[in-house]
């Protein structure tokens, strides 16, 4: 069986709903269809990191359903359903066993937690959360009082550690690195999260290398190379995502690291787009809410016959570790110098190149204030 649409989207995460919306805007009647892999619910993915905190269950976090959704959005949404390939010479797409047709198709496939290369009988068990199902089946198997040890001391592990810390739980942080954000802030900026989630209970473990985790009677062990054995009783794998790029592949598309896209998300075929989490632009992987929406709203006119660029303006990344707030522009120019001021955990770091022009910066406890005053300095 087969059908066709004017416009596709695959992929009905935050890309590919934010997407639909800004379109739906300017174009009222041309047919839209949104094929997902997932139940389709409409929720913020950086929503789950704070969840606990906030008396938030996975079954309260959606906002709309996927009927909602397409009422909504005047839409045929198909849940559940797994796009295994691209056509992209008949213009069709093969979701279980139909075919589907389009005259401009959008992918919003979204990213794929990286995996540990593991030993252990109980590998099975560590979760990596990148959606509400997985968040779904972590909260399931979360008992309360119980102690947690998240790999990894980036974005995503320092704000389930800071939510988890203040909902009750015992956290441990392994780590690769030698301090939390390590890619993202300067080394203060991180011991400012360092110490303030530590003197909240969370326990670090900087430069271990995790290599098998195992059952034993009290829950699961992690262990490291270093000898380091740590037993909690869920472990949480949060080293970092991937884009999605497999079927972009198959169907021929350019790919990098990302799907890459032209400054019109546009992919290497003309009726073919990108957009979240997937993407890469300029030779860049801009995997946070704000560059999403951003490209949302430009390809939206795009499609709907207002050819937009999609030129990012400056947007501060924020980490939501509560106890320690820390907001980062990270600079892109590699020829640059920090300047750091203040005591932990209120730094204040600022980015300069040779001439003392600003081009980037990072802010952490009470220095976040700062914030737009730097933001519209880094605009001029």
């Amino acid at each position: 069986m087969s059908d066709s649409t004017s416009l596709l989207v695959i992929g009905a995460g935050l890309a590919g709903y934010m997407f639909a919306k800004e379109w739906r805007k300017l174009d009222k009647t041309t047919s839209l269809t949104i094929i997902t892999n997932d139940h389709g619910d409409y929720y913020s993915k950086p929503l789950l990191s704070t969840a606990l905190k906030n008396n938030k269950t996975a079954n309260s976090l959606p906002i709309n359903n996927a009927a909602e959704m397409a009422e909504q959005l005047d839409a045929k949404i198909i849940i559940n359903c797994e796009v295994t390939a691209i056509d992209a010479i008949n213009k069709m797409v093969k979701a279980d066993d139909d075919w589907h047709g389009y005259e401009q198709l959008v992918l919003a496939v979204g990213s794929t937690p990286i995996h540990l290369m593991l030993k252990g009988d109980a590998v099975e068990r560590v979760h990596s959360i990148n959606d509400l199902k997985a968040y779904s089946k972590f909260r399931a198997h979360l008992q309360p009082n119980a102690k947690v040890i998240i790999v990894g001391s980036g974005l995503v592990g320092c704000e389930f550690a800071n939510d988890l810390i203040l909902s009750g739980y015992q956290v441990d942080v392994v780590s690769l690195d030698n301090q939390p954000l390590h890619r993202l802030a300067p080394p203060l900026v991180g011991r400012s999260v360092e110490q303030s989630l530590a003197d909240k209970g969370v326990v670090w473990h900087f430069n271990e290398v995790v290599k098998a985790v195992d059952l034993v009677p009290n829950g699961l062990a992690v262990v490291c190379e270093s000898g380091l054995e740590l037993v909690g009783q869920n472990v949480l794998s949060a080293i970092g995502i991937k884009p999605e790029v497999a079927l972009a592949k198959a169907a021929g598309l350019t790919v990098s690291r990302g799907i890459v896209v032209d400054s019109y998300m546009q992919t290497s075929d003309p009726n073919i787009f990108a957009l979240g989490d997937c993407v890469e632009l300029n030779a860049q992987l801009k995997q946070y809410v704000a560059p999403l929406l951003h490209a949302g709203r430009c390809l939206a006119k795009t499609i709907a016959g207002e050819k937009t660029e999609c030129i990012y303006p400056v947007m501060p990344v924020q980490v939501k570790t509560t106890l320690c707030p820390v907001v980062v522009v990270p600079p892109v120019e590699k020829n640059v110098v920090w300047q750091i001021e203040g005591d932990l955990p209120n730094i204040k770091a600022l980015c300069y190149d040779e001439n003392k022009r600003l081009h980037g910066f990072a802010l952490s406890g009470a220095c976040v204030r700062e914030r737009m005053q730097l933001v519209n300095e880094l605009s001029i």
